[in-house]
């Protein structure tokens, strides 16, 4: 049985596991919103240069597409790492109040959880979600070029 000191000490530890969880979510809703605002300017400059046509003027188009896909993969890169922190320190409370209350085995249950979900989706498990994200900014990037290529093409 736990005295109220550790209880105590167990409900701080809750709140500091929440407040860093919610923390990861923020991160990743910052880079959601990131990657909107970066296709969707992108997606604009490039329906407008198709739209003008690949002259030289529309160059400069080309090339703020390309710095922003620049942009977004390193803002992504960074919310990666942010939540990756947070999480680490998440998993530590959780560590912490794991050995505080040994009858509640997170680790069991998280294993049997891991487990399942991984026979459930065997192709998509290894896959990183943060590659996925990584992989839409290197796509814009790449369009970005592809227009300076074609731009510069047509101009000589």
């Amino acid at each position: 049985m736990t005295d109220r000191n550790e209880l105590k000490e167990i409900d701080v530890l809750i709140s500091f596991f929440k407040e860093r969880n919610t923390s990861a979510r923020n991160s990743e809703a910052q880079r959601t919103n990131i990657t909107n605002f970066v296709i969707t300017i992108s997606g604009a400059l490039i329906a407008l240069i198709g739209y003008i046509g690949f002259l030289i003027y529309t160059l400069p188009i080309a090339i703020i597409i390309v710095i922003l896909g620049i942009y977004g993969a390193i803002m992504s890169a960074k919310l990666y790492e942010r939540f990756q922190y947070h999480n680490s320190v998440a998993k530590s409370y959780e560590r912490q109040i794991n050995e505080l209350c040994p009858r509640i085995d997170t680790k069991l249950l998280i294993r049997s959880a891991r487990k399942k979900h991984k026979k459930e989706f065997p192709r998509l498990y290894n896959m990183r979600l943060n590659k996925l994200w990584l992989f839409l900014h290197i796509s814009i990037i790449i369009l970005g070029i592809i227009c300076i290529f074609i731009i510069v093409f047509n101009f000589f």
